[in-house]
């Protein structure tokens, strides 16, 4: 299965007040804070919305990308990511 596979990171373009009140939630992945630079990859990846997904092997090639979230539409994307 997809969920013993795959390591999530965030990284959030908030400033860095509302970061750390987001960050203190309970939620099980790692977050980063880099407005700038995480404008930038919106910028190199041709990024269209929030959230915005890369989905990474573990040898560094980039499998997907896409913006938007759907449940179903994401759970598909990672078990074909992860293959």
């Amino acid at each position: 299965m997809w969920k013993e596979k795959i390591t999530f990171i965030g990284i959030n373009i908030d400033d860095e007040k509302s970061w750390k009140k987001f960050s203190q939630k309970n939620i099980k992945w790692i977050t980063l804070n880099d407005p700038k630079e995480a404008f930038g990859l919106y910028i190199r990846y041709k990024a269209n919305g929030i959230p915005f997904y890369v989905l990474v092997t573990p040898d560094g090639r980039i499998s997907d990308i896409w913006y938007g979230y759907n449940k179903d539409s994401l759970s598909e994307r990672l078990k074909q990511g992860v293959k």
